[in-house]
């Protein structure tokens, strides 16, 4: 597989309109070494966020090197 890319939804959407976002970022080479925070958490206390409205999952892969992005959203 030389690339592959996607964005899943996390999960907790609610009606209320966010006014927050926050993002979290890992790494991962050959499935072997990762690197980084990629948690929820994380994109919440990046983007001063109390209360979670949302987040999505972005998983992007490039010749063994996969990337994962976590952007949460909420107030």
């Amino acid at each position: 597989m030389l690339y592959t890319g996607a964005t899943t939804p996390g999960g907790g959407y609610t009606s209320v309109a966010p006014t927050r976002t926050g993002t979290a970022s890992c790494k991962n080479f050959m499935y072997l070494i990762s690197i980084g925070d990629c948690s929820v958490r994380t994109a919440m206390k990046n983007g001063g966020i109390r209360t979670l409205s949302g987040y999505d999952v972005q998983r992007e892969f490039i010749l063994g090197v996969q990337t994962i992005t976590v952007k949460a959203w909420g107030n």
